[in-house]
């Protein structure tokens, strides 16, 4: 239902969804400085 068979290597696939994984975790940390610091704000530094 919805889900169509892989026909590229299994190998491929699972390389395929670790890199959308960590793209994920990326935004997520893009997303945490964002809300903190505002566009302009500096990414990861910590205001004193």
């Amino acid at each position: 239902m919805g889900v169509l068979p892989a026909s590229e290597p299994t190998w491929y696939v699972l390389m395929q969804a670790a890199i959308g994984l960590v793209q994920f975790a990326i935004g997520l940390a893009m997303l945490s400085g964002f809300r903190r610091a505002g566009v302009w704000g500096a990414f990861g530094r910590r205001e004193r």
